[in-house]
């Protein structure tokens, strides 16, 4: 139903009739003109756009959520699995000397090339080597030998993340993944 009363409406449509029969020196082809202004002016086709425009934005603003949500997942599966494999190739490298005397080097290289999509500026590692924890990518202090064998090594990397919907972010969230092996 038009929200126009009915007072409004034929109070417009006398309007019309005026417009049409002074601006057209013929009367009926004037009539036909102001007829057709006003089922343009009375028309309701334009509704479902009307809905559309106001339902875009949610919409959009849900799509690049879900957008932004399976990039973090896929960040994540990629976090854990480099640190398992960092963890895996410390823990079976005690018998090479160049790769046992600083095995978070060693760590750190395989977890970058299992993880390229990874910004490695923004990685924090730890590593914990018989009980001793070191902090960052270089250890010598905690070089494997073959006293180490049966003992755990474990590799824990940090990674945040900042999810935003079109420069509305929020603070970075922190994807934590850690592993642990036992030393061959």
């Amino acid at each position: 139903m038009n929200a126009m009363s009915y007072p409004t409406r034929q109070a417009l449509q006398r309007g019309l009739r005026f417009f049409a029969a002074s601006s057209e020196g013929d009367g009926e082809a004037g009539l036909r003109r102001a007829r057709q202004c006003g089922r343009l002016l009375f028309a309701e086709d334009g509704g479902p756009l009307v809905e559309f425009a106001m339902v875009l934005p949610m919409m959009m603003a849900m799509m690049t959520g879900i957008f932004y949500l399976g990039i973090g997942l896929a960040q994540y599966i990629q976090l854990t699995n480099a640190t398992d494999i960092a963890a895996r190739q410390i823990s079976i490298s005690r018998g090479v000397s160049a790769l046992a005397s600083d095995p978070c080097s060693t760590g750190t290289t395989y977890f970058e090339a299992a993880a390229p999509n990874l910004t490695t500026s923004n990685l924090t590692f730890v590593y914990t080597i018989n009980g001793t924890g070191h902090t960052g990518t270089s250890c010598t202090s905690l070089a494997l030998t073959s006293a180490s064998q049966g003992e755990n090594v474990e590799v824990q990397v940090s990674y945040p993340i900042h999810l935003g919907i079109y420069g509305l972010g929020w603070s970075s969230i922190p994807l934590k993944a850690q592993t642990t092996e036992i030393i061959q």
